[in-house]
């Protein structure tokens, strides 16, 4: 049975100022690269607090739910 949600495999990340209980966040993801044969896609993503610092930055390797 296929899972339905996403795995996440090795999530690399880089946190570079600390977020706070309470301060929004903003995450902005781009697939980098999609193996359909494999289904697993690579995102990158930079997160922001509210006054648009850098707050996180990485990338992980996942694989998206198939659909039935």
């Amino acid at each position: 049975m296929p899972p339905k949600s996403p795995l996440v495999f090795n999530p690399p990340r880089c946190f570079k100022a600390p977020v706070y209980p309470g301060v929004k966040i903003r995450a902005v993801i781009e697939v980098t690269e999609n193996a359909p044969d494999s289904n697993l896609c690579r995102l990158t993503f930079d997160v922001y607090n509210e006054d648009g610092v850098a707050v996180m930055d990485g990338y992980a390797t996942v694989m998206p739910p198939i659909k039935e």
